[in-house]
């Protein structure tokens, strides 16, 4: 079982976070504070290892977007830098 949304997650370069328990329609919030890529992705605890990409950004970045994911999952984060994702 997974913690239940919402969920804030940061930190300083690559990280995986979870298990959470995603239910369908999300928003998500994010900054990167550094130069190269910003990925997030959610991937399924069972079943294929295809993720659901949440952000995709080089640099700088701040701003919102949404996803979709069912059941329970880990959230993958990339990046080079401070980061934070606040997701609903």
């Amino acid at each position: 079982m997974g913690d239940s949304l919402p969920q804030s997650v940061s930190g300083d370069g690559p990280e995986v976070f979870g298990p959470f328990e995603f239910g369908g329609s999300h928003v998500a919030n994010g900054s990167h504070s550094a130069d190269s890529n910003f990925q997030v992705h959610v991937y399924p605890l069972e079943g294929s290892f295809g993720s659901e990409l949440v952000f995709n950004e080089i640099g700088e970045y701040g701003g919102e977007t949404t996803f979709r994911h069912d059941g329970i999952g880990y959230v993958a984060v990339v990046a080079d830098g401070e980061f934070s994702v606040d997701m609903e």
